[in-house]
Order: structure tokens, then C-alpha cells, then sequence
């Protein structure tokens, strides 16, 4: 489970919610805060937001015209470099 998904089906507020998020997915206490506060926030922004953290940490993510584009491009380069398990056929089952 993503931590920011976990954050949206975790009860509580601030501090408890995060300290409930980083015990069930053993990310940091400073990750499970962002994810309790990126929350509330729209798709696009908490997409927006998570490329502009993990450039933050040194991840060298490509440029694009959105954060969209940009896991695009992403996801592109894994998958051609082996990295990432080949996209399925719509509507295949298994």
C-alpha cells in the first residue's frame, strides 16, 4: 500500500495519524507526515508534489511539460531499460 493511501484510510489527526501511517508501512515518521498533509490534495497536486519531492531527494527524474508527462516518460525509460515489468493487455485476466 502507498503511504499516501494508507494516510487516506487512516482515522485520527496530525501526529497520531502519522505515527499509525509509518507503523503499517515503515516509511519514515518525516514521510508519513507529508503523506497525512498531501492527503487532502488533489490527484494532479499530490503527483505534482511527490516529483518535486523525490528530485528533492536526489532522484534524477526527467523534465517534462507536467508531473504527468513526466512519470510517463519515467515509466518509459524503466520499462526499456528492464526495470519495469512489461505493460499488460488491457482486458487480459491473471
Amino acid at each position: 500500500m502507498t503511504i499516501r493511501r494508507c494516510a487516506s484510510k487512516c482515522a485520527g489527526a496530525g501526529d497520531e495519524r502519522a505515527a499509525e501511517v509509518a507503523a503499517m508501512t515503515r516509511c519514515t515518521a518525516e514521510d508519513a507526515r507529508w503523506a497525512v498533509a498531501s492527503e487532502s490534495a488533489g490527484r494532479a497536486a499530490a503527483l505534482d508534489e511527490a516529483v518535486r519531492r523525490a528530485r528533492e531527494e536526489g532522484f534524477e527524474i526527467p523534465r517534462a511539460c507536467s508531473a504527468a508527462r513526466t512519470m510517463l516518460r519515467m515509466r518509459d525509460f524503466l520499462r526499456r531499460r528492464g526495470l519495469l515489468a512489461p505493460q499488460r493487455a488491457s482486458g487480459s485476466t491473471g
